[in-house]
């Protein structure tokens, strides 16, 4: 669970410190991987919307690991969060 958090934030900085740059052959060769969903040419949560997609899983996985033994937060939380990244995805 630590490394997928630390895996996500990592990745989150690396995307806002080359804000600029996605179009550029050193960023492209270096985060190829990384970063190959990133669409630079809809909106705010277009284009980071498989970096909001990887804060959901590990927002889920916090959720199911952390709160195994209480089934009804669980299914609030999951469905919270469902619905709050599915309006952001609408309206962005």
């Amino acid at each position: 669970m630590p490394v997928l958090a630390y895996a996500t934030t990592k990745l989150v900085s690396v995307i806002f410190k080359n804000r600029g740059n996605f179009d550029s052959e050193e960023f492209k060769s270096k985060y190829e991987n990384s970063v190959k969903d990133l669409n630079t040419k809809q909106g705010f949560i277009g284009t980071y919307r498989f970096i909001i997609n990887k804060i959901r899983w590990v927002l889920t996985i916090a959720i199911l690991v952390y709160a195994r033994n209480h089934n009804e937060m669980q299914l609030i939380s999951l469905m919270l969060i469902s619905w709050g990244f599915q309006a952001m995805i609408i309206i962005g």
